[in-house]
């Protein structure tokens, strides 16, 4: 698995990421992980930092250059090329109106110090469909997802699932999907619907 410290040097070499920026963009990516590939990217955990999600190794500088698997690699850059045009302060924001690190500080007031761990359940329950887009006052959001996109987001975590469990057995990508959508919706209590489907 790659470690927290190899993800964060290919965000300085390629990118400069330094500081705030860094924590949140590594944040983002395991986020992405987990709800993409059903794991994690790395194994290391997240404070809920007054400033955001921070990883204490990566605060005390642990950085380290080692060779990541290029599926690793393209998760980075796909992360960098989502929320790499925010400022550290506009990620620290965003962050901020994100329920896993709101509901990890409970009632904690603004500026206090907290060390307690972001869970990667949380991660992935929040983040999974949801989009990145700019809400009416300006300020970046992670905009909730409409009930095709949840059910769409989770049926990929399926399909990757049954594909390292080696139990897609030759169904045609794209046909299982669309089986799994419809299934998650009915277990959701939602209206079926796929593209291209007519009431």
């Amino acid at each position: 698995m790659t470690t927290i410290a190899a993800a964060a040097a290919v965000l300085q070499q390629e990118f400069g990421a330094e500081g705030m920026k860094l924590q949140k963009i590594l944040y983002y990516a395991q986020a992405a992980a987990l709800v993409q590939r059903g794991l994690p990217l790395f194994s290391e955990e997240f404070q809920a930092w007054r400033h955001g999600p921070v990883n204490r190794d990566i605060w005390d500088g642990q950085v380290m250059p080692a060779p990541l698997p290029a599926a690793d690699v393209e998760l980075l850059r796909a992360t960098w090329a989502k929320y790499g045009h925010l400022t550290a302060y506009e990620l620290s924001d965003l962050s901020h109106e994100d329920a896993p690190w709101k509901d990890t500080r409970g009632d904690l007031p603004a500026g206090a110090n907290c060390d307690r761990i972001i869970s990667q359940e949380a991660m992935q329950a929040f983040y999974l469909g949801r989009e990145l887009a700019k809400g009416p006052d300006g300020k970046w959001v992670h905009v909730p997802p409409t009930a095709a996109q949840w059910a769409r987001a989770k049926a990929q975590l399926v399909i990757h699932r049954q594909a390292r469990q080696g139990t897609l057995r030759g169904v045609d990508r794209r046909t299982f999907i669309d089986q799994q959508v419809i299934a998650t919706q009915r277990l959701e209590g939602l209206a079926v619907s796929l593209p291209g489907m007519h009431g």
